[in-house]
């Protein structure tokens, strides 16, 4: 389509810094406020650039529309404006920020989402040593609290969910809302989460291939606050033993996925004397590395059911923004019990929780439990 013939109406355009246009130079730069229409416009007028030249209205218009044969190829189009390299020094683009500014910006949020990554990346690093978080703080890894590993330890629930793998018997446990993992071993419960808990504070600043030394009856009355008996120092030796033979596979890399890796909880242990040894699996590091969950020992320990200490470990690793299924949070804990004897337990632990001030207020409704917790318990240490 060929130009629209244009002509120019009785203006005067100055060229100059904004102090000398009494306004914005962007405003009277815009050329397009004096073009108009010929068939619009009956009245002549002349065109005044910067002096007071008469142009003859028969000649061919000043300002050439974009695409017109006339206009060169290489000529700047509405990203610079027709002035082209010719802009004053003090006059800024109409469209924005130059691609030059644009590629900082770019970079800048580059350089910020890359030092973010590297700063989750050495939280994922795998740990040395058993980091110290205080004298009763341990963090442990919050996939494995929000999962039935410490949980009911229902054999009929995990016979249940059992699977033949390579000739032994692997359980398919949920942790979370989407994750899963898989177990193998016996049905663990909350003496065992306690009992490992308890160790690895008395390991604290130590590698994970040192040996550890206790007494197990001291142990078992001043750490754990169980009676001081016999039968205590039994139902350590039986709980150690099902720990030995604990193993956990999963992905344990949150930034970057890996293969399921297959970790343990207790190398090995052994009696002399009077005193007992033992050696923890070195890649149970790969369950005290990225984001943890930090366990006050003592508030563990005080709580008397083991629906009501697992509660406490799962509401510690978790934000309970929203409701909770109870028959999702069963299937979390791991038991066959009926769903409403299930919610009876569940009302009863939770008053514990209130009453001791590890949370700040429940409700209940059909189906649903909502927790409201502190987001700092009363009474922290640390």
């Amino acid at each position: 389509m060929a130009p629209r013939n244009l002509e120019m109406r009785h203006e005067k355009i100055l060229i100059g810094p904004d102090d000398e246009l009494g306004g914005d130079a962007e405003d009277n730069l815009d050329i397009r406020d004096f073009c108009a229409d010929r068939e619009s416009t009956n009245a002549p007028g002349v065109a005044h650039v910067g002096l007071d030249l008469d142009l003859d209205l028969d000649e061919p218009p000043l300002w050439p529309e974009v695409g017109d044969s006339r206009l060169p190829a290489t000529a700047p189009l509405a990203a610079e404006g027709l002035f082209g390299s010719s802009l004053p020094p003090n006059v800024e683009p109409l469209h924005g920020p130059k691609r030059s500014q644009y590629g900082q910006l770019k970079r800048g949020r580059h350089l910020a989402s890359r030092k973010k990554f590297r700063a989750a990346e050495r939280l994922e690093q795998v740990p040395d040593v058993i980091e110290d978080h205080g004298p009763n703080v341990i963090g442990f890894s919050p996939h494995l609290l929000r999962s039935p590993i410490f949980g009911s330890g229902d054999d009929n629930w995990h016979a249940k969910h059992q699977n033949i793998a390579h000739g032994s018997k692997t359980t398919t446990m949920p942790c979370g809302r989407r994750d899963s993992l898989s177990y193998c071993g016996p049905p663990l419960n909350s003496d065992h989460g306690l009992v490992l808990f308890a160790l690895l504070l008395l390991a604290r600043r130590s590698e994970f291939t040192a040996r550890i030394r206790f007494r197990p009856r001291k142990f078992a009355h001043e750490v754990l606050g169980w009676a001081d008996s016999k039968h205590s120092v039994g139902r350590l030796a039986k709980t150690l033993r099902q720990l030995a033979t604990a193993r956990i596979t999963r992905d344990w890399n949150e930034i970057r996925h890996e293969r399921p890796l297959t970790i343990g909880l207790i190398s090995s242990y052994w009696q002399e004397g009077a005193d007992v040894y033992l050696v923890f699996d070195p890649k149970l590091a790969h369950a005290l590395r990225g984001h943890l969950t930090f366990i006050q020992l003592p508030r563990l320990r005080r709580l008397s059911t083991n629906l009501s200490r697992w509660l406490y470990l799962f509401i510690c690793a978790s934000d309970c923004k929203e409701w909770l299924l109870l028959t999702h949070l069963r299937e979390l804990y791991g038991t066959t019990q009926p769903l409403s004897v299930f919610g009876r337990q569940t009302r009863t632990a939770l008053e514990q929780l209130k009453q001791q001030g590890l949370i700040q207020e429940f409700h209940t409704r059909r189906g649903a439990v909502g927790i409201t917790k502190y987001r700092k318990p009363v009474g922290t240490d640390s």
